[in-house]
């Protein structure tokens, strides 16, 4: 049971992370390089294959299975394995996690990278958000662009 009171107190602190921010594989790819540049441990390769909301860190192969549409929170979950497992040789759901996930947590409130609630534009072709909220056509593949939220 103490698997599940672990998995419970970082959905309640960390609810946003894990319950309102949902990621594009771009991103999911994006914030991974990002993390692993900044805390200099080696990038893990992703693979989203699950249909569930769960994650896996194989952490001899440096793999990380996600959902196909992965949330923030399972993300840094699992990057918080494979840190662990490399710089501190603890792969274990404990207080040492609880300290990385909560350090790269941190680390993504600061730099903000997850797109802000509210409205936001969308490209339907490369699923690129557009960082001109009142854009028409999709700056990477000029498509047209739909609208998510208001």
């Amino acid at each position: 049971m103490k698997m599940l009171k672990f998995y419970v107190k970082e959905r309640k602190l960390f609810h946003k992370e894990f319950y309102d921010i949902t990621l594009t594989k771009h991103e999911t790819l994006k914030i991974t390089k990002k993390i692993c540049r900044h805390f200099k441990f080696r990038q893990p390769a992703l693979v989203f294959k699950y249909n569930t909301d769960r994650g896996l860190a194989k952490l001899n192969s440096g793999v990380i299975n996600l959902p196909k549409s992965p949330n923030l929170g399972i993300l840094l979950h699992e990057l918080a394995h494979i840190y662990n497992y490399e710089k501190l040789e603890n792969f274990h759901h404990n207080k040492k996690l609880m300290k990385t996930l909560n350090k790269f947590v941190n680390y993504c409130r600061k730099k903000n990278y997850w797109v802000k609630p509210g409205k936001i534009t969308q490209c339907p072709k490369c699923e690129q958000i557009s960082p001109n909220p009142n854009a028409n056509y999709c700056i990477f593949c000029g498509s047209k662009l739909g609208f998510k939220g208001e």
